[in-house]
C-alpha cells in the first residue's frame, strides 16, 4: 500500500498519548496501523470490512449464510 497522499484518521477511543489507532480507506478497503509504530499496516478487504460492519449492526449477533 502506498502512503503517498493518505489521510490516516485517528480513532476517536484512542487516547492523546499512548494507544492511538489510525484508519484509512485504500483502493482494496481499509487499513490499520498503531501510530506509535506507522511502518506496520494491516490493510483489510472491502469484503471483510462490510462483514464485519454488517455484523456490528446486527449487535455483534451472527447472520444466517447467504
Amino acid at each position: 500500500m502506498s502512503t503517498v497522499a493518505t489521510v490516516w484518521r485517528k480513532s476517536t477511543r484512542s487516547d492523546t498519548v499512548l494507544n492511538c489507532v489510525e484508519l484509512t480507506w485504500t483502493v482494496r478497503g481499509l487499513a490499520v496501523r498503531d501510530s506509535k509504530n506507522p511502518g506496520q499496516i494491516m490493510d483489510i478487504s472491502a469484503r471483510s470490512v462490510s462483514g464485519f460492519l454488517a455484523f456490528a449492526a446486527a449487535g455483534g449477533r451472527a447472520r444466517p449464510a447467504d
